[in-house]
């Protein structure tokens, strides 16, 4: 029997006789039902349509849920739907402070920044709290600030040049103390798993010491490595400090 060139549905010969013709009808018939089926294997509103492993089967997705995205598998064998969570926050590991020094040293790597929150704190010796990726001691660092206090001297912009730290707060002068519901500082750091480039990292600082008077400081630091932020150390320049630090991943 002659076929068709694509599915290879079977048709009537030329030779063949009239008599036979109801029985090829079917036949061909037959053949387009399945093949049309079989690429169309959606029976769900919505559902989507891929090619299968089979020649000329498709395989059916069913509807994702909302705000769901489009991907490749993990194994790009197929597609599939997935809860978008780029912008979100993802709180990775909470750290008390209450010695000299303390590290976080369960960094995942399956986020592109690091978004770190460190809010009522005191320190029991006015002065800088610091942060080592990696417990790098080296002068690997370099660090802008700016800052600005309520009275007494103002600071404008300064160049700290090259350092074995990265300040989070940048208050030597005028003492972090007690007034713990005034101290605020958020920080990022970018990149923080890449292995080509250097880290930055973009401080905001908010403090008040005993006396009342308050300072703010803007840094910007870069950690001169190619390797991968897989801990973080914080300490303070003297003495030890209290509160919490809240590290996120940021995609």
């Amino acid at each position: 029997m002659a076929t068709t060139t694509n599915y290879g549905w079977t048709t009537p010969n030329d030779t063949d006789l009239v008599k036979d013709g109801a029985a090829a009808i079917r036949t061909l018939g037959s053949s387009v039902d399945t093949t049309t089926k079989n690429l169309n294997p959606q029976t769900t509103t919505g559902a989507l349509a891929y090619r299968s492993a089979t020649s000329n089967v498709n395989t059916a997705l069913p509807l994702g849920t909302a705000n769901q995205i489009l991907r490749v598998n993990s194994g790009a064998t197929a597609p599939e739907w997935a809860t978008v969570s780029s912008g979100s926050l993802t709180l990775i590991e909470t750290l008390t402070l209450s010695s000299s020094s303390v590290t976080s040293s369960t960094l995942p790597t399956s986020y592109k920044n690091l978004y770190i929150e460190m809010i009522d704190y005191t320190i029991s010796t006015g002065t800088f709290i610091y942060v080592r990726p990696n417990n790098d001691t080296g002068s690997n660092y370099t660090v802008w600030s700016t800052r600005y206090q309520s009275s007494g001297s103002n600071f404008g912009p300064s160049g700290n040049g090259s350092a074995d730290k990265i300040p989070l707060i940048d208050n030597n002068d005028i003492g972090v103390e007690n007034n713990q519901n005034y101290n605020i500082t958020v920080a990022t750091i970018y990149r923080y798993n890449n292995t080509d480039s250097y880290k930055l990292t973009s401080v905001l600082a908010h403090y008040m010491n005993n006396a009342g008077v308050r300072g703010s400081t803007n840094l910007l630091g870069t950690w001169r490595s190619n390797s991968a932020i897989t801990t973080l150390t914080f300490f303070p320049g003297a003495g030890t400090f209290a509160g919490t630090i809240k590290i996120f991943g940021v995609n």
